[in-house]
């Protein structure tokens, strides 16, 4: 899911398709590959649920099924999301890149 939402970020830019797909190669030799297993389903259904409560009270857009399923991996894993996403923000997950 990771890699189609920079394959998409990269195709609005106007990236050719060649390169795109070389930097999307990059990422998977650098990166572990989860799959959606039932577990990690209805965390993401807990953390849509976390996100849009969120969302609600920030006056903000809905967040995605993706952005739920990425906190779902991360708590899953125990990792932490880099991101600037404003729907990650405040959340103990995330390391918090964007503006303040």
């Amino acid at each position: 899911m990771v890699i189609a939402e920079i394959a998409r970020k990269y195709l609005r830019e106007g990236i050719k398709e060649e390169t795109i797909l070389e930097r999307l190669t990059t990422i998977e030799e650098a990166s572990e590959i989860i799959p959606i297993d039932k577990i990690i389903a209805v965390e993401s259904a807990k953390c849509y649920m976390e996100l849009i409560e969120k969302a609600k009270a920030r006056k903000i857009e809905a967040p995605s099924l993706f952005d739920a399923i990425i906190l779902a991996e991360a708590r899953t894993l125990g990792a932490r999301l880099i991101t600037g996403d404003e729907h990650f923000k405040d959340i103990n997950e995330t390391l918090w890149i964007g503006k303040t």
